[in-house]
């Protein structure tokens, strides 16, 4: 029976090391790997990210999906089923990268390198950036008016290119690398990027509060400005609404104040603006 005891211990043991040494998890690139589990600050930002009550229901199916999978165990195409079912579905914070890899997206205290995508030839970036305004407007102790939220994200280069037609590749290099670079931006704003290849560069600068910033189309050429088609023409307009309106998996609605919305009613108004901007 002592023999017992001990090999239990000794086996708790090794369990024990094994996870505290073992592969944790890398962060939001890991779906590709052997393991994936959600660290708090996952939870914590897509909490954030999507809206309390719907990350709850959200989170709980990712902890569960994929912290089922012991380290080693899990095909990974049953993991990126999972994802992309579930997008289809409701959004998850994901996107498709560069290389075709589904990624969800990284915490809020990180960018990615602007550098890794500008090497790659021809894409698309758009820069997400919400300011939490279920506060109170200090100046007035009212509500934020969507044009005092519009103010005060320019006066506070919380929109780095603004509307700028040409970027540059330096444009690019000078975003900020870290959400601490950004002064005064409180702890539960929330930045993302979506990176999806168009043909169109899709005007929502007047998102409230949610901004679109139009940064590249094509940088073949690094150091150049970019060099756009026609992205005014008529058939540019109805490829890139027909993409939007009929997509579920790059839509994100990031409004706090939105919360208690059900998915669907937040997909219905973004598909509501963005027909009024887009006809």
């Amino acid at each position: 029976m002592k023999t017992a005891s001990v090999w239990v211990m000794a086996i708790t043991l090794y369990f024990t090391a094994a996870n505290a040494w073992g592969v944790s998890a890398p962060r939001c690139s890991s779906i590709f790997q052997a393991s994936y589990r959600m660290s708090s600050e996952d939870i914590g930002f897509s909490q954030s990210f999507l809206g309390v009550e719907w990350a709850r229901t959200k989170t709980d199916k990712l902890i569960d999906k994929y912290q089922g999978w012991a380290p080693k165990k899990g095909k990974n195409k049953d993991k990126l089923k999972f994802l992309e079912e579930d997008t289809q579905a409701d959004p998850l914070p994901a996107y498709r990268d560069i290389n075709g890899q589904v990624r969800l997206v990284d915490d809020h205290h990180k960018f990615f390198a602007m550098s890794e995508f500008a090497e790659h030839g021809t894409f698309v970036l758009y820069l997400h950036i919400v300011k939490d305004y279920s506060f109170p407007n200090p100046a007035t102790a009212k509500a934020w008016t969507p044009a005092q939220m519009m103010a005060d994200l320019r006066s506070n280069h919380y929109i780095f290119i603004h509307t700028a037609d040409k970027p540059t590749y330096q444009d690019l290099m000078n975003l900020p690398s870290s959400i601490f670079d950004l002064p005064n931006l409180h702890e539960r704003s929330v930045m993302s990027f979506v990176f999806r290849s168009m043909s169109f560069i899709l005007k929502g600068s007047d998102f409230e509060p949610m901004i679109q910033l139009r940064l590249a189309e094509a940088m073949e050429n690094k150091g150049k400005t970019v060099v756009y088609g026609d992205p005014y023409s008529k058939e540019s307009i109805a490829k890139v609404r027909d993409d939007i309106l009929n997509s579920n998996q790059w839509i994100y609605f990031l409004l706090d104040r939105m919360a208690k919305d059900r998915p669907a009613d937040r997909k219905k108004k973004v598909r509501k603006f963005l027909r009024s901007h887009l006809q």
